[in-house]
């Protein structure tokens, strides 16, 4: 059996990456809870987190 071997190339993955999670902040699909502070409101996404 012969083996195969791939080289995979994404030019300008972090231009790309930072842009994906820009635009799904925006869209607020993974938020799911809102720290709030003297009337400013910051949408993040919690941590589940376990040991």
């Amino acid at each position: 059996m012969s083996s195969q071997r791939f080289c995979l190339r994404w030019n300008n993955h972090q231009t790309n990456m930072l842009s994906v999670f820009d635009q799904l902040l925006h869209a607020e699909t993974f938020t799911d809870v809102t720290l709030a502070i003297e009337g400013q409101y910051l949408k993040a996404h919690k941590s589940t987190y376990t040991r």
